[in-house]
C-alpha cells in the first residue's frame, strides 16, 4: 500500500519496451525512475507493464538501490507484491504476470536533459545502450525511428 505522505508521481514514467539482448540478459524494455522511491515511481509504470503480458501480480527487485522497500503497492484497486532479492541485479526489474509470463527492464536512472550522467556512474556496456541518453527527454522518450515501439 502507498504511504499516505508519499505521492506517486504525475509524471508519466520514462519507459521504452523495445527487446535487447546486454551480455545474456534479453530485456524487454528499459526504465528511467526518477526518484529511488518505489511507492512513487511503480504506480505509473504497472499499468504500461500490463499492456505486454497482462496483469502485473508481482515484481521483482533487488535489495540494493530503493530508498524504501514496500512488500506491496495498490494500483487500480489491485495489489501488486514487490519482492526484494539480493541475487537480483540492481539494474533491473522483473514483472510477474497473471499468465505465467515475465517482462524484464534494464533500470537506468533518469538524467536531466543536458546534463551528462557522471562517469563514475557508467560502466561501458551501459553507455553503448545509453548512446543518447541525454536526448531522451528531447524526444519524448522515444528513440528517433521507433516512435510506434515506446507506450507513454
Amino acid at each position: 500500500m502507498t504511504s499516505p505522505n508519499v505521492q506517486p508521481s504525475s509524471r508519466p514514467p520514462l519507459v521504452r519496451f523495445e527487446p535487447f539482448r546486454l551480455h545474456r540478459t534479453l530485456f524487454d524494455g528499459r526504465w528511467g525512475p526518477r526518484s529511488a522511491d518505489p511507492t512513487v515511481e511503480l504506480p505509473a509504470l504497472i499499468p504500461l507493464l500490463d499492456r505486454i503480458n497482462g496483469p502485473v501480480c508481482r515484481l521483482r527487485l533487488s535489495v540494493a538501490g530503493w530508498a524504501t522497500r514496500p512488500q506491496h503497492i495498490v494500483v487500480a484497486d489491485r495489489t501488486i507484491g514487490i519482492g526484494y532479492f539480493p541475487d537480483q541485479p540492481p539494474a533491473t526489474l522483473t514483472a510477474l504476470c497473471a499468465d505465467g509470463t515475465s517482462a524484464v527492464l534494464l533500470i537506468s536512472p533518469a538524467w536531466p536533459p543536458g546534463q551528462p550522467r557522471p562517469e563514475s556512474e557508467t560502466t561501458t556496456d551501459e553507455r553503448s545502450l545509453a548512446n543518447g541518453e541525454d536526448r531522451w527527454e528531447s524526444e519524448g522518450g522515444q528513440p528517433a525511428g521507433h516512435r510506434g515501439n515506446s507506450l507513454r
